[in-house]
């Protein structure tokens, strides 16, 4: 059949991969169910394109737009999967990290463990600089000393950097230094700053969604970079990954920023969910998506979902704009597990496929 236009939608799981296609002038829709391949997840991405297409009679030059909701920096978060990780932030922040805001989320419950910390202590250094609260340089950066601090990262067997210097959401003039000697000494590594991922204030919510981005970046590059290549190789270049706002983004972008996609493919159904309201005459919705790793609940209120600046995935709280949705770290392949002290827990390590 000539002359066909298909839209593609993909969301891959830590358990299932779905595959939705579109004829955009007949409207025929097709879908195909797999397992998600536990070592590389593009490669089920790509077989159950190939099958789709394959019994529709498509190939992958009449895909026009190809959209992917994927949940491999998610489920790498909540099992606690990601690159060895350094710090580099300024002189007295160096405990951030574990000091966080003295919140305490389960106040009463004498059994809550702490949230991880993702950067071991030995792998967070203090450089000496400063911008005052109006984004003024008040102690400039020494080249010299960051040359140092970042070729001992580097003996220390660091694979990603995070770097997050006090106030650079107004000026960033100190982290772009910094920036530029970790791109000149240590090209390899996955680099994050602050103030490129995000210009709101709050040190501590700027630092985790740093960190976040910096320790599982490696892993979604990888993933990312096998999906583009895999696609290509059947035809497929209009490559799109969902953002955790409901948007989408460019998959150059997702490589930069994967902590954006956290929320992907929960945030894709959230986004079909509003737009079923409108179909059924129904405005108010709780929107419930059980995965193999996680669950994922919404709201539909009025017909509109709800957004947030702040969300907190796994314990870290991460300032960037999207969707407001709870995640919980017990799927449909969580494993159960007990603790050092006897207890029953389940997830959020998953059995996959």
């Amino acid at each position: 059949m000539e002359g066909r236009t298909i839209r593609i939608g993909v969301d891959v799981g830590g358990t299932n991969t779905d595959i939705c296609a579109i004829d955009e002038k007949s409207g025929q829709l097709m879908v195909y169910k797999l397992p998600s391949s536990l070592y590389d997840q593009s490669a089920a991405v790509v077989e159950g394109v190939k099958v789709i297409a394959e019994a529709n009679d498509f190939t992958g030059s009449d895909v026009s737009r190809f959209m992917h909701g994927t949940t491999v920096a998610t489920n790498a978060i909540l099992e606690g999967r990601g690159a060895r990780t350094a710090l580099i932030t300024t002189g007295g922040f160096r405990d951030l990290l574990e000091i966080g805001r003295q919140k305490r989320p389960d106040l009463y419950d004498l059994q809550t463990d702490k949230a991880r910390t993702l950067i071991p202590r030995d792998l967070r250094y203090e450089v000496d600089e400063r911008l005052n609260y109006k984004g003024e340089v008040i102690r400039e950066i020494d080249p010299v000393e960051i040359r140092r601090t970042v070729l001992a990262l580097k003996e220390n067997g660091a694979e990603a950097v995070a770097v997050m210097l006090l106030n650079a959401y107004l000026n960033p003039e100190n982290e772009a230094q910094v920036k530029a000697i970790l791109e000149e000494v240590f090209p390899d590594a996955f680099l994050t700053i602050s103030s490129d991922l995000s210009k709101q204030f709050r040190e501590y919510e700027r630092l985790c969604g740093t960190v976040l981005n910096s320790f599982v970046g490696p892993e979604v590059k990888k993933y990312m970079n096998n999906l583009k290549k895999t696609l290509e190789s059947i035809g497929i270049s209009n490559t799109y990954i969902n953002h955790s706002n409901g948007g989408l983004m460019s998959i150059e972008e997702s490589m930069k920023f994967p902590v954006k996609t956290a929320l992907s493919g929960p945030a894709a159904g959230v986004v079909g969910a509003q737009y079923i309201t409108n179909l059924i005459g129904e405005k108010d919705l709780i929107t419930v998506d059980i995965g193999g790793t996680s669950t994922d609940i919404s709201l539909v209120v009025d017909g509109k979902f709800e957004a947030s600046d702040e969300k907190t995935i796994s314990g870290y709280p991460v300032r960037i704009p999207s969707i407001d949705i709870s995640t919980i770290g017990a799927g449909g392949g969580s494993i159960g597990w007990v603790d050092s002290g006897g207890v029953l827990k389940v997830g959020p390590q998953s059995a996959g496929a």
